[in-house]
């Protein structure tokens, strides 16, 4: 779907829409926010938290001029086993379109989205 650029910006301050009693959510159209500053998901580098704190999304170290990676660990798939215990490999980028974390956090994404068809 495309609208102005105006209908746009009026629509993303409520949010979403209710079409047929149902509230559809801009966020769940959009795919995966994922900082370049901190490769945490759910927001982009313009509102990161930790904006003046960038982080290595290959080694999590602090990132720095001239910074070298030692050891990759993805950061999200860290987090994922301390929280959720998952047993997920953590030896790539955080960036990686193979990671366990993304690809978890895609299929939530294609869950709440429906297609419209029923599905068996």
């Amino acid at each position: 779907m495309t609208v102005e650029p105006v209908i746009l910006k009026d629509l993303w301050e409520k949010s979403g829409l209710y079409f047929e009693w149902s509230r559809v959510r801009f966020t769940e159209f959009i795919g995966i926010k994922e900082c370049r500053t901190c490769a945490a998901f759910g927001h982009t580098a313009k509102d990161c938290p930790d904006k003046g704190k960038p982080t290595c999304g290959d080694c999590l170290q602090p990132y720095k001029e001239g910074h070298l990676c030692r050891v990759q660990r993805c950061k999200n798939c860290v987090l994922a086993n301390e929280k959720f215990r998952a047993g997920w490999g953590v030896r790539h980028s955080a960036f990686d379109s193979q990671c366990m974390s993304y690809q978890r956090q895609r299929e939530i994404i294609i869950k709440r989205t429906d297609y419209g068809f029923k599905r068996t």
